[in-house]
């Protein structure tokens, strides 16, 4: 276009902006920083200073590394009235206990009913730390925060969802923004747009101008496909996405100690077994008088892994050998205490009634239970009057962490391989003072396992045709 001018004050701004995201890169490389706090770590350092001069950023560090932290001593630096932390309900009590230890700032969680609710926060001064259900209820009020903590932002990529349009009301267009995620990968490449239009919501004010410059957009003649990202814009985008997001690797983490990994296998009894074979074989089991069927391919394959773990999740009368006994045996004898993951709820919690009957002191930590309920079981491991947390992978293999522990047990994997790194970055991580932790697979022998076991192994997501398509192979 060689008759376009370029204004001035343009070329200003954009020379500005440019020389702004090459000091936020240059900080993001820096090997430390000069803050003095010597309990931090040099990389948490840099992520406070990154924070601070951002403003508006999404720290996506991997899991482990303190993002916690980090967001409230940055917070410190705008010396707030008012800051809003939200977050899960069963990290409130982890938030408020790191506002305290970590700043002087006074910190309150935001629960009771609607009146008590509505008396806090009408009397809020320093960290108010509510949930989402809560936040999206209050939005109103909570718009006068002067600093907002979003944890497990990657909750708000959909752009639809009530929760997401609340916390952009309360983010606003001003105030300083952190979001928190170890988990920044999302499901679709228009789902970066929630996290972008809340972190600057005047440069991605609209989601299909983002939509129409990144992304392949096509009229499939009763409405508008989006597609994924254009091959030829993938280097762009993610440059726009480098000048809102800073994410390190685990690796930095300084002194941490040494993993022992093993698998330790079940063999399956011959009642077990025959359970086990009738489903794989025929796509139902009989149990007694009982009878399952199977409904299509994910149905066989649920029942095939509850059947390689215990048939009591099947039939409850089931009272003969299963994988706890192989639990049971792992855990005697060993000092320390032990986290103990699942995919199913109801398998912690029949884990959980056996080990007490082998005196073996437990807590349960799942989604069924009420806020209080899982924060007695968390206070009670804490402080060691108990020795074994058993917990499902969506509940205890994210934000809780739990140094003072010396293994982990997988009753059995995640579907994902970034489930079963968190779980196990919950006790590898600062904090831990033992010199070698245990990382420990109960495999079941000759069953679905074997295949999921490899798929992970393979760093792939685990699908329900992946699993059929080994297991035709095998």
């Amino acid at each position: 276009l060689p008759d376009m001018v370029w204004d001035e004050n343009l070329l200003d701004l954009l020379s500005r902006q440019a020389n702004r995201v090459a000091k936020l890169h240059n900080m993001a490389e820096l090997k430390d920083a000069s803050n003095p706090d010597t309990r931090l770590w040099a990389y948490q350092r840099v992520g406070i200073d990154w924070l601070v001069e951002i403003g508006r950023g999404l720290l996506a560090d991997e899991q482990g590394m303190g993002k916690t932290v980090q967001a409230l001593v940055a917070a410190t630096y705008f010396v707030p009235d008012r800051a809003l932390v939200i977050c899960s309900k069963s990290k409130q009590d982890d938030w408020l206990e790191h506002a305290e230890n970590w700043t002087s700032i006074s910190a309150i969680k935001l629960e009771g009913d609607m009146f008590t609710r509505s008396g806090i926060i009408s009397n809020w001064d320093g960290f108010l730390i509510c949930n989402y259900k809560t936040a999206q209820i209050h939005w109103k009020e909570l718009v006068k925060s002067d600093l907002l903590i979003v944890d497990e932002a990657h909750k708000l990529r959909n752009r639809k969802a009530e929760q997401t349009r609340a916390v952009v009301k309360i983010a606003g267009y001003e105030k300083p923004v952190f979001l928190l995620t170890a988990s920044p990968g999302v499901n679709t490449d228009s789902d970066w747009w929630s996290l972008l239009n809340i972190l600057d919501p005047r440069r991605f004010s609209g989601y299909w101008a983002y939509a129409y410059r990144f992304l392949s957009v096509s009229n499939n003649g009763f409405g508008v496909d989006v597609g994924g990202v254009r091959p030829q814009e993938k280097d762009r985008l993610q440059a726009v996405l480098d000048h809102y997001m800073l994410r390190r690797p685990a690796t930095l983490l300084e002194a941490m100690p040494a993993v022992k990994r093993w698998v330790e296998p079940h063999d399956m009894s011959d009642e077990q077994r025959i359970l086990y074979e009738q489903m794989r074989e025929g796509g139902s089991v009989k149990f007694g008088e009982d009878e399952l069927r199977s409904e299509g391919a994910l149905s066989q394959i649920t029942r095939m892994r509850q059947l390689a773990l215990s048939p009591a999740l099947v039939f409850p009368k089931y009272r003969g050998p299963d994988k706890i006994d192989t639990l049971v045996e792992v855990l005697k004898g060993r000092e320390g205490q032990s986290i103990v993951f699942s995919m199913l709820a109801e398998m912690v919690s029949l884990a959980v009634d056996r080990l007490e009957d082998h005196g073996i002191r437990c807590s349960l930590f799942t989604g069924k239970q009420s806020g209080k309920q899982q924060a007695k079981h968390i206070a009670n491991f804490k402080t060691g009057r108990t020795d074994v947390l058993l917990a499902t992978h969506g509940t205890g293999g994210e934000g809780h962490n739990f140094p003072q522990a010396k293994r982990v047990i997988y009753l059995d994997l995640a579907w994902h391989p970034t489930g079963n790194q968190q779980a196990q970055r919950r006790i590898v991580r600062p904090g831990q003072t033992a010199a070698e932790v245990e990382v420990i697979v109960i495999h079941s022998v000759n069953s679905v396992e074997d295949s999921i076991s490899e798929i992970v192994r393979d760093k792939q997501r685990v699908t329900v045709e992946e699993i059929m398509r080994r297991q035709q192979y095998a």
